[in-house]
């Protein structure tokens, strides 16, 4: 049986937490706060970010760059989120970066009723959220629908963010290569216009978020 975060054996729990809380807390702390400190974050198209709230979409090979810019965005956001037992300490991560709530559902691990309910908490509470369109598993930079599926069923539209980071590095072991700026460097943030999506043009609004996501700086 493989645990979720949500039905750790109580006497498991609390070394659990332990090493959440403590990978979590160090993750933010001498990541997030040191390479924030040292890059010169900008962006591009910013004011098409003034009227949320959004679907944002990334690739997942720049979900590292995402979260030391997601301050910057001033934006409420609730996610859904892989829900097995080695995620916790990257929800922790999330959680001092501001992510208001977490859904738990993924893909074999009822991400359908996780959809729904973040759905419904998107359009009650009012507030954005983040897709990597092409996670959590790959293959890269092939967009899964979940996100298109969540602007038709909430009305928000989608926001694709590209990311110019410079000097960086690639974690090749991952199965996406993620992309990891190097301190002292510079991450500029590309904004798109929102890509408004509905019945009649889900495909095209597809085929449109797939060019808007590999669309080089000119």
């Amino acid at each position: 049986m493989a645990y979720r975060v949500d039905n750790i054996p109580f006497w498991l729990k609390p070394l659990f937490l332990l090493y959440s809380y403590s990978l979590g807390f160090f993750l933010y702390v001498f990541f997030i706060l040191f390479f924030r400190a040292t890059l010169k974050i900008e962006f591009e198209g910013k004011e098409n970010l003034e009227k949320g709230p959004f679907i944002y979409c990334i690739w997942h090979e720049d979900l590292s760059s995402f979260f030391l810019v997601f301050k910057k965005l001033q934006s409420s956001q609730i996610w859904l989120n892989h829900p097995l037992w080695y995620m916790k300490p990257v929800h922790v991560l999330l959680w001092f970066l501001g992510i208001k709530r977490l859904v738990l559902g993924s893909t074999g691990n009822q991400g359908k009723e996780g959809a729904q309910k973040l759905e419904a908490l998107l359009k009650d509470e009012k507030v954005s959220t983040t897709f990597a369109v092409d996670g959590p598993k790959g293959p890269p930079k092939i967009i899964k629908k979940g996100a298109l599926y969540a602007s038709l069923n909430t009305g928000f539209p989608l926001m694709p963010l590209r990311f110019v980071v410079g000097p960086s590095f690639r974690i090749k072991k991952t199965w996406d290569q993620k992309k990891c700026a190097l301190p002292f460097g510079r991450i500029k943030v590309l904004c798109s216009k929102p890509l408004y999506v509905n019945k009649e043009n889900f495909d095209e609004a597809y085929d449109e978020l797939e060019n808007l996501l590999n669309e080089k700086e000119i």
